[in-house]
């Protein structure tokens, strides 16, 4: 398919499940209940046999969501129901199930019961839920898409203008309340925005950028939602380190002397082959400052930090630092910048807002790096030296090396929060 028929969604993909292995779904912090059964990408799940899958909150939460959008592929069967879920009680819920009624019901709940619903029929389908709690009406809050098509929903209450808080309620698959589903998913992506229509029908015909940071993800730091947490569970010691408000929302800012953030060194950041590291920063200083570091200057494994104004993708092999950094000595300039750091096994690059910046010392230096034992630190080195002054934005590590279409595919995904302020 041609690169011009893809549409850009201009949000940030917050979870996604393929159900490519029992593995993956595990690494994607689900625990698997029953026995649902796996085969080629479907999750087949029976109500006979109570199969579930949940999800910690940690992992996917819709507490005091004002805006969302959930596309869901799967197999229907009449009489039978199918759901996803969070859920307390009958009043506090967000819910799309396909009931026995043979009704599709989208439901955000967070006083009275309150849903839309269209019928339904056995099926094989690719639906995209939007809810925008600040639209107009119900029909504003709330659209189903049932393969590209906007459906005319019956609804029931108002609907509200923002999801209910959950505490320990977790994302469930295969359950309603207390019913238990059957029927076959095969995706789900959730979003943390509304879709236009361009961009409902984008997603039922996969003609859609999906920023790649959630494939092989093991650390996610996105300070957009007011706190300071990795998605992806890893504990995360804060010292110093403030939520402020820049043109992109919420940012985290560093003081150049005291602020840090220590990731511990559990087996997920022990990356020895390839890998992506990446962040969003806004700054003005000149001296060395690290933004990644996985170094105390003793045992030291790989970095990602800024000197006069240039970005340094930094490992070490066997005890010998390799690195490169961007020729362009202009990156202090206090605005926002995406910056990537990949060693891809062969090579290690830099790329600045989306583009391979021209490097020094990158070619031919990239391997397989040294495992010691040292933390991973943001904005500091793990010895508490040349430390970052500055802001911030969503922080990203992968056990991959992204290509150059999955770079520029993630500062797309990303970029209308801090450079068009939208």
């Amino acid at each position: 398919m041609a690169k011009e028929s893809l549409v850009s969604l201009d949000r940030r993909l917050i979870f996604r499940e393929t159900f490519n292995s029992y593995s993956d779904i595990v690494k994607n912090w689900g625990t698997i209940i029953g026995n649902p059964t796996l085969s080629n990408g479907v999750m087949s799940f029976l109500a006979a046999n109570t199969d579930k899958i949940e999800y910690p909150r940690n992992k996917i939460d819709f507490s005091g969501r004002t805006k969302f959008t959930v596309r869901v592929k799967w197999t229907v069967v009449d009489g039978v129901t199918l759901s996803l879920q969070q859920y307390t009680d009958g009043t506090n819920r967000v819910v799309f199930v396909k009931l026995a009624d043979n009704y599709l019901y989208f439901i955000v709940c967070n006083a009275t019961g309150s849903f839309g619903k269209v019928s339904l029929s056995s099926g094989t389908y690719d639906i995209v839920f939007v809810y925008d709690g600040g639209g107009t009406g119900n029909a504003g809050k709330m659209k189903v898409y049932v393969g590209g098509v906007l459906q005319t929903l019956t609804f029931t209450a108002n609907i509200p203008a923002s999801c209910p808080t959950f505490t320990t309620e977790k994302f469930t698959l295969g359950l309603y309340s207390t019913v238990y589903s059957t029927g076959d998913i095969n995706l789900i992506d959730i979003y943390e925005n509304d879709s236009t229509a361009e961009e409902a029908l984008a997603l039922a015909n996969d003609r859609l950028y999906v920023p790649p940071s959630i494939e092989g993800t093991v650390l996610d730091i996105d300070p957009r939602l007011g706190s300071i947490v990795d998605r992806w569970g890893n504990t995360i010691t804060n010292t110093a380190v403030d939520i402020v408000r820049d043109t992109p929302g919420y940012v985290m800012s560093f003081d150049g002397g005291t602020s840090k953030l220590d990731c511990g060194n559990p087996a997920s950041l022990q990356i020895t082959g390839s890998i992506t590291l990446s962040a969003w920063v806004k700054f003005n200083g000149s001296g060395t400052q690290f933004i990644i570091a996985k170094d105390d200057n003793t045992n030291r494994d790989y970095g990602l930090y800024t000197s006069g104004g240039s970005i340094y993708m930094l490992i070490f092999i066997s005890g010998a630092a390799k690195q490169a950094s961007t020729t362009a000595a202009t990156f202090n300039d206090n605005q926002w910048h995406r910056i990537i750091g990949i060693n891809n096994g062969t090579d290690l690059l830099v790329y600045v807002d989306g583009k391979l910046e021209p490097s020094t010392g990158g070619s031919g230096n990239g391997g397989v790096i040294d495992n010691d034992t040292v933390n991973l630190t943001i904005g500091v080195r793990a010895n508490d030296s040349s430390d970052y002054l500055g802001l911030l934005g969503n922080v990203n590590i992968n056990n991959k090396a992204w290509s150059a279409e999955e770079v520029a595919r993630d500062y797309h995904s990303t970029k209308h929060y801090f450079i068009n302020n939208i």
